[in-house]
């Protein structure tokens, strides 16, 4: 197991700070490090020191790889957890663009097109985030990969 996967079963375990120690080692060099310390970094409460890392890795990511969709939609979560909406939501919808089953970036944008103005676009993304749940049940059936999600018929 290579240190990005050592570090996702150290989050798994609840043990982030061990993750972000082993990320920050190797992270400025490999993309997917860097998506990685990015995501542990604002995955539970992070706070204003951890969030200002986090946008700095995800931003030198996204010039890097503009077309990086996973790092648009953890670059959205940090805009939102700073309270800049506007900024949130163009990340996830540029998210969107690039991958359009992107459920994280569909279902962040229902939430936040809850607001005056944006009822039609809310309801637009509500629909959009149903029929991505649905196509990955079917999905994960095709595959014979279930998960209770529900109670069965």
């Amino acid at each position: 197991m290579g240190p990005v996967g050592a570090a996702m079963t150290l989050m798994e375990l609840g043990r982030p700070e061990e993750a972000v120690r082993l990320l920050r080692g190797i992270a400025p060099g490999v993309p997917i490090a860097a998506l990685t310390l990015a995501r542990v970094l604002v995955q539970k409460n992070p706070s204003p020191a951890e969030r200002l890392e986090a946008r700095a890795i995800l931003t030198g990511l996204t010039a890097k790889e503009p077309g990086n969709a996973a790092a648009w939609v953890v670059l959205g979560r940090v805009e939102s957890l700073d309270g800049n909406r506007v900024l949130a939501v163009r990340c996830f919808e540029r998210a969107l663009a690039l991958n359009a089953d992107e459920r994280t970036a569909a279902y962040q944008l229902m939430l936040l097109y809850r607001t005056p103005g944006r009822a039609a676009d809310a309801a637009r993304m509500s629909a959009k985030v149903r029929d991505l749940a649905s196509a990955n049940r079917d999905r994960e059936k095709a595959g014979e990969r279930y998960r209770l999600s529900a109670k069965p018929e």
